[in-house]
This record gives structure tokens, sequence and C-alpha cells, in this order.
């Protein structure tokens, strides 16, 4: 697969682990040059510019080039641990497990344990937390009461209820019982929305007494026996499988070419357009 153009700043965000702030910074001082395939030296152009694959481009005078997507990790996360790289409180948080460019898929609250995704495949990540593939997830629960599978409460997940978000009605795509005993009930219950805190706040208003919520799967990835605060490589079939969850790895590149699609014909009806982008936009269509 050819290289993708792209902006000088996606190039930079792609290529460093620089913020957006730091590659405004880094520009504005002058770090940043771009040595144009032909053209012997080095300029200083936008953050908007265009970046094409025989490009160059320098930051403090050395090449950065494109990160490639190598870490798919799967986390059985412990209580306790919230779902950020940093934390301002202070609290436990994400860093043990994180490779020197993963983040987190997602969040779980801190008192939720279980599965949670880290990658550093952005273009994954943002299918993965787009709504409009509503990937399901798989939690179980341990309510603090004994009942059945007809208490009309379980009845009420499937049938929405408003979590006080503004929002329509969040409602469990599955809730079933899976045992239980003196006092307790385990329940299994499976969402494709991922609202803030939305199946503890679907308990509360369901008025079930929820004492422990554990996520076993994120769409098509299981938990399994990874044991608690351990993390395991996903496996080929499993990287391949969430593609296909969020409709195959192509998307994001036929996104990104309608994307630059439509910027080069904004410029050429400004009266600047960006002829080594169209050329490129050319040579792609003809194929």
């Amino acid at each position: 697969m050819d290289f993708l153009p792209r902006r000088l700043s996606k190039y930079l965000s792609e290529s460093t682990s620089l913020s957006h702030r730091q590659i405004r910074r880094a520009h504005e001082r002058g770090a940043v040059r771009v040595r144009l395939s032909g053209e012997p030296a080095a300029k200083n152009l936008p953050l908007s510019a265009t970046i094409m694959g025989q490009d160059t481009v320098l930051l403090d005078g050395r090449e950065v080039t494109p990160h490639t997507p190598s870490s798919y990790l799967l986390l059985n996360k412990p209580a306790g641990v919230v779902s950020t790289a940093c934390d301002p409180q202070q609290r436990a948080c994400l860093v043990p497990w994180l490779t020197a460019r993963a983040f987190p898929v997602g969040r779980l609250d801190a008192q939720t344990t279980g599965a949670i995704l880290l990658t550093d495949d952005g273009d994954l990540t943002y299918m993965m937390l787009h709504p409009l593939f509503h990937l399901p997830k798989t939690y179980h629960l341990r309510l603090g009461e004994r009942l059945d599978s007809h208490d009309p409460r379980l009845q009420l997940l499937r049938e929405g209820v408003d979590i006080g978000d503004g929002k329509p009605a969040a409602r469990a795509l599955d809730v079933r019982v899976t045992g239980g005993g003196a006092g307790w009930t385990g329940v299994r219950m499976t969402l494709e929305e991922g609202r803030h805190r939305q199946v503890r706040r679907m308990c509360r208003a369901a008025r079930l007494a929820l004492e422990h919520l554990h996520r076993v799967s994120f769409g098509p990835v299981r938990l399994g026996g990874c044991p608690q605060g351990e993390v395991r490589q996903l496996g080929a079939h499993e990287i391949a499988a969430l593609w296909e969850a969020v409709g195959g790895a192509h998307v994001p590149r036929e996104r990104a070419i309608k994307a630059l699609e439509r910027r080069s014909k904004a410029w050429r009806e400004q009266g600047n357009p960006d002829t080594r982008l169209e050329r490129w936009l050319l040579r792609h269509n003809a194929r």
C-alpha cells in the first residue's frame, strides 16, 4: 500500500510523541523543516501543507517518519485503577501497562475491573469508539440481592431506562441471570453503547444494588483466562476480527482519501491549488 498524503501536522503527530500543542510550538520556533521531493534544501512550511511519500520531514534537524502500529494488548484492569495515562489526583493509572505509544481504547471507571484494550493504532481506536459501529461490550454484574430471571427490573434494563444524560433511554442488548446465592445474584449484561458509567447508572435507575462490575469482552475480543493485573498480546485473528467488526481496514484509508479530495477541490476553488496532491489523486483514481 503506497504512502497516503497527509497534512504536516498529522505527519508529525504520527511520527513523534508530541502533543498537538507541542507540535505547534516546535513549528513556531522553526524546528520543523521539510525537504520536498526533488528540491535540494529544506524549508519552513505551514502545518496545513501536504506531505507526499518522497518528502523528508525534519524535527530539530533529524528526519522523522510515521510510526507503524504494532502494539495490540488486552489488559485485565484491577479495581482502583483509573483508565488514563496520568492522573492529576495521583491515583493509580495505566502507566505500568502502557508501551511508549499505546493508549487505552475508551475507559472503565476506577472500581470496574476487566477487559480494556491498549493500542498504538490510532485508526483502529477511532473506529472502535465511533458510535456508528456499536461494538458490543459484555459485563458480569454482582447484585446485592437474590432475584430470578423474571424480575421486572431486569426486563426494564432490556426495555430501556433514563440515565439522566439527556439522551434516549439506555438499553441492554441482552440481560440474563448466570447464578447466585444467599443475598446475591450474578447477571451477564451486553451493551452496544459506551455512555459514561452506563451500566452503573442503568442499575441505579432500575433500583438494582450493583456490588461489582467486571467487563469480560470488547467487541469480538474476550478476556478469557488473562489474570487480573496482567496483559496479553492480541493474536492476529483477534486484530483481524476487530477490523472486520468496524467495517474493514480499508475504511480509514477511504475516508482519508475522500477528505483529501475535498481539500484539493477547496484549494483550487480558492485559487491556491495543490498540484502535487492533484496529481496523486489522479493517479490513485486511475487505478
